[in-house]
């Protein structure tokens, strides 16, 4: 008798392993460490900021599809006072930055596939460890991407650093080409 469920149960995981997409087995984030030389040269934009007292806002994007609500993508925003500008991006001294997450794009867009078909991935991050930056650190070096509609995001998971490296982050052209 227990040979019999122990084979009908087999049976049932083997078909459920079969039927279900392989994407839906996967849930965990991979992370792949950069080193300071990678971040410099392919962050979009280089500042060196001061901390603000703004606290983080919370914001959120609607998902629908089929006239049908899902839940929303919740994000956290980042506000920044732009000191001087490295690389990048027009901004004076003394102006506010709002920062979006990293990997912004690709991460609604995983929510939005979750949500509505069920889909889950194991994305890979990049992710920078910072060698002089300390929280708590008023000022710093920030490493910036462009999202698709034109925001500011942090380059990487990390992508601060120090003002001691500012000196190699001057140094480190962005490549011509474009990834």
């Amino acid at each position: 008798m227990e040979s019999k469920l122990l084979n009908r149960f087999s049976l049932f995981m083997l078909i459920l392993t079969l039927t279900i997409p392989k994407d839906a087995w996967m849930s965990q984030i991979h992370f792949q460490t950069i080193d300071f030389h990678e971040l410099a040269q392919r962050a979009s934009a280089i500042l060196v900021v001061k901390r603000t007292s703004h606290p983080p806002k919370k914001k959120s994007i609607p998902i629908r599809k089929s006239a049908k609500n899902y839940p929303a993508y919740d994000f956290m925003l980042h506000t920044y006072e732009v000191i001087r500008v490295l690389r990048g991006v027009d901004l004076k001294a003394g102006s506010l930055i709002e920062v979006y997450p990293p990997n912004f794009d690709s991460s609604l867009k995983m929510h939005r596939e979750y949500v509505t078909i069920g889909k889950s991935r194991s994305p890979m991050f990049l992710q920078y460890q910072p060698q002089a930056y300390r929280e708590g650190d008023d000022d710093f070096l920030l490493f910036l991407t462009s999202t698709d509609e034109g925001h500011w995001a942090y380059y990487c998971f990390d992508s601060r650093e120090g003002l001691a490296f500012e000196n190699q982050a001057n140094e480190n052209e962005q490549p011509n080409s474009v990834e």
